[in-house]
């Protein structure tokens, strides 16, 4: 006959001290101060079971976010591909939509490049977000407290360039801000907005460029 635990045999028993701070943590936000700060007092005094209570709050804790900044004036399926890939490598991806305030004439305006990004990317869940940003892509990384800023090149002729612009990027960031490039797949390789602005303007087939939310 299988035992049965009572609601007062499974209080009584003794929980560690490091268990008591850790189930503290789920209070208000003064307690879980107050709890982290004894798991950690616990864990200077060599309690391997604290210790491993704070490494499994810290792994949970960390994020690792890369923007991935654009014009994205139309957003093309290369441009979805360095998104999918860059999901390889971190935990979220925030597009950044570029907006110049110079610039007065596109494609598409802020508002429809957002919400083509938004319907493109809608299967891949919350890994992805979409932001706009007016000023310089490390600015966009710093606000969302991204470290990696993710560039997708398509051939030879854009590492130069890239690379100028990564130097760029840490010297700006005092060495806080690396940059990821994503070397396009060939088959994508050749799509680029430019094209695909262009083919969508003399009214041609983009179906080999653009999902169908932004054909």
């Amino acid at each position: 006959m299988p035992e049965v635990v009572s609601d007062q045999s499974v209080r009584s028993r003794q929980l560690s001290p490091a268990d008591e701070s850790a189930r503290t943590l789920t209070n208000s936000a003064v307690l879980k101060e107050i709890a982290l700060s004894e798991i950690s007092k616990l864990a200077e005094q060599g309690d391997r079971h604290a210790r491993d209570i704070l490494s499994e709050l810290a792994r949970q804790s960390i994020v690792r976010s890369a923007v991935y900044p654009g014009s994205f004036d139309p957003f093309t399926k290369g441009h979805r591909d360095i998104v999918e890939r860059g999901l390889q490598l971190f935990d979220q991806i925030i597009v950044a939509v570029g907006v110049n305030p110079q610039k007065k004439t596109g494609l598409l305006t802020k508002e429809e490049r957002i919400a083509v990004i938004h319907e493109d990317l809608k299967d891949l869940g919350d890994r992805v977000r979409v932001v706009e940003y007016s000023d310089a892509s490390i600015d966009a990384a710093q606000r969302e407290g991204a470290n990696f800023i993710i560039r997708g090149v398509r051939g030879p002729t854009d590492f130069p360039s890239e690379t100028d612009l990564a130097q760029i990027n840490r010297e700006q960031t005092a060495n806080k801000i690396d940059t990821i490039m994503i070397v396009s797949d060939p088959e994508k390789a050749k799509v680029s907005s430019s094209v695909a602005k262009e083919l969508t303007r003399l009214d041609l087939d983009t179906s080999n460029y653009l999902s169908e939310s932004t054909s």
